[in-house]
């Protein structure tokens, strides 16, 4: 009789045992399904950077590349006022 009263203990422990192992693989399995969601999200934040970023440096390039023509055309009107200048002194004199 004893034998099987500890049998009956044995046989709970082991169940009682068997749901802590399951209840605990379940919460380390959402554990684990949070953080791929949230290494997903972070990934894809993380694409969206790299995307603002190459368009800021697109149009960084591009302000760029209108302030050498502004210059430019800033010096070619210097030069021609230049010659205006000399032609007005010459028929001037």
């Amino acid at each position: 009789m004893n034998i099987i009263n500890y049998s009956k203990i044995n046989n709970i422990y082991n169940t009682n045992n068997t749901m802590f192992i399951l209840i605990s693989l379940i919460i380390v399995k959402i554990i684990l399904f949070i953080t791929q969601i949230i290494i997903f999200l972070r990934l894809i934040l993380l694409i969206i950077v790299q995307i603002i970023i190459f368009i800021t440096q697109i149009i960084l390039f591009l302000i760029l590349i209108l302030l050498i023509i502004i210059k430019i055309i800033i010096f070619i009107t210097q030069i021609v006022l230049f010659f205006i200048l000399i032609l007005l002194i010459i028929i001037k004199k």
